[in-house]
């Protein structure tokens, strides 16, 4: 008899981790986020169960976040305001 398994952990947390493009990769912001948390220990429940260090979609997840501030900030030194 062969018992399979009604789910897998993929098709449970079927949500895929976002990769950086090489162009994030190759950015200043991403390189400053990436030396703060390559040490952590990090769980994105909408993704995956459990924690798993630091690594370049975590950086991702963080960036896309941080885009409008980062932008504004930008367009505010642009500025000069």
């Amino acid at each position: 008899m062969v018992i399979q398994a009604k789910s897998s952990f993929r098709s449970y947390y079927s949500k895929p981790m976002p990769s950086p493009s090489k162009s994030e990769i190759d950015s200043e912001e991403f390189n400053a986020l990436w030396d703060v948390i390559k040490t952590w220990d990090i769980s994105v429940p909408e993704y995956y169960s459990g924690y798993t260090g630091g690594n370049g979609s975590h950086v991702k997840l963080l960036l896309d976040v941080l885009k409008p501030v980062l932008r504004n900030k930008r367009i505010d030194s642009i500025l000069d305001l």
